[in-house]
């Protein structure tokens, strides 16, 4: 039996998974332990082409577009491939990517500027308006991210008050097992970084509003 959170028609399967009907992939699939939430650093098309293109081997679980609509790309079961490389650890183990499941949230990430008062850019050029630009302001070095919608933060905590069902230590404690790239790996990710509202998402997962539904389980 394999689970997805999502309708048929919201289904994208992946085929860079380590899948748990194979019996040689079972080596690489551990108890889940952790969610990981990552941006996107583009928009929705494109990366949802990268995540089922074999030959980019990258995955993960879900995406999640900035109007808050949610595709699931591989059951929960599978293991896909969103934080793995030599770098990565979570809590000192290595091989992330078998021990978590993966969000991708469709977010340009870390914004750039050519000069004092010039517009805010993705890191391809194209200008982000204003109402989408956060900037944190925490930050010495005054740096700007795009803002994540309010459609898109909560169809987010949606899919992680879900997953608490299948992984309760989510529930339990959030701030050790709700994390973002820039945690395991944190000498080459910034993601989903701060723009993305950590304290409201670990506080309503730990405490739902609404009771956790599996939509669909074959």
């Amino acid at each position: 039996m394999k689970t997805w959170l999502v309708p048929e028609a919201q289904r994208r399967p992946t085929p860079n998974i380590y899948d748990s009907s194979k019996p040689e992939d079972h080596t690489h699939i551990h108890e889940p332990i952790a969610c990981i939430l990552h941006y996107t650093a583009d928009d929705f098309k494109p990366s949802l082409n990268t995540l089922t293109n074999p030959a980019a081997m990258a995955s993960a679980h879900f995406i999640v577009d900035r109007d808050g609509s949610t595709w699931q790309l591989a059951a929960l079961e599978d293991r896909t491939w969103h934080a793995g490389g030599r770098t990565s650890a979570l809590h000192g183990m290595h091989d992330v990517n078998s021990r978590t499941v993966g969000i991708e949230i469709v977010n340009y990430g870390l914004l750039h500027r050519d000069g004092p008062g010039s517009a805010w850019k993705m890191w391809r050029g194209r200008e982000v308006p204003d109402d989408r630009v956060f900037l944190d302001p925490k930050d010495p070095f005054k740096k700007a991210w795009e803002a994540y919608p309010e459609g898109q933060v909560v169809a987010v905590i949606k899919i992680l008050q879900q997953l608490s069902t299948f992984l309760p230590t989510i529930k339990v404690n959030p701030d050790y097992y709700l994390l973002g790239h820039q945690d395991v790996d944190p000498t080459r990710k910034l993601d989903p970084g701060p723009a993305f509202p950590w304290s409201r998402a670990r506080s309503e997962v730990k405490t739902p509003k609404v009771a956790a539904k599996v939509l669909d389980t074959i």
